[in-house]
């Protein structure tokens, strides 16, 4: 009897433990490995593995983000982004009619990657294209990585997917953006929503 309390407690311990980590959103461990360059690859090859016809990934142009263009393509200050990140890199639509943008954030560890998380999803402008809006923007984390997914919602969902599958576990998604209109739209863009 008194085995069956020990093991009762250790499960009701080991639930306790698990519900507070995962409550916050953040994701401590991942099987992530690699550059920023190499994940962003890794996510874009499985999502776009998954797509078709339209819904397929654009023709991209592939950057590295530095602290000089962290506020524009991450909604990060300079300061931010010397603080939180080791590395970041960017694939943007290579025809500027697409509002996309699929970006993975290698940071220092993972309490980093939860912050980074936080500001991208405050800080971000959806609405820096020019004539078009996204239809979803969302950020996601899992160890030291952090996804950034901004485009259709088909598109978005796969990538975040994809991460999450390459990942093993994932933090919450907090999906800051829906757009009006849809991609392509010659829409204003709508309220930022918090998750």
């Amino acid at each position: 009897m008194k085995k069956l309390a020990v093991f009762v407690a250790v499960i009701l311990v080991a639930t306790m433990v698990f519900g507070c980590s995962s409550s916050n959103g953040t994701s401590g461990s991942s099987n992530l490995t690699g550059s920023a360059q190499e994940v962003l690859t890794q996510v874009k090859d499985t999502a776009d593995a998954t797509l078709t016809g339209t819904d397929k990934l654009p023709m991209t142009i592939d950057d590295p983000v530095t602290a000089d263009t962290a506020e524009n393509m991450l909604g990060l200050t300079t300061d931010q982004f010397s603080q939180y990140v080791e590395e970041a890199y960017s694939s943007m639509a290579a025809i500027a009619t697409f509002a996309q943008q699929f970006t993975v954030v290698k940071c220092k560890d993972a309490a980093s990657a939860a912050q980074v998380k936080d500001l991208i999803a405050k800080g971000f402008n959806s609405g820096k294209w020019i004539c078009v809006s996204p239809e979803e923007s969302l950020v996601v984390d899992s160890g030291s990585y952090v996804l950034l997914a901004v485009g259709n919602k088909v598109q978005t969902q796969a990538l975040a997917s994809a991460f999450a599958g390459l990942a093993g576990s994932t933090g919450t998604v907090n999906t800051f953006y829906e757009g009006v209109g849809g991609e392509g739209a010659l829409a204003a863009p709508a309220p930022l929503k918090a998750n």
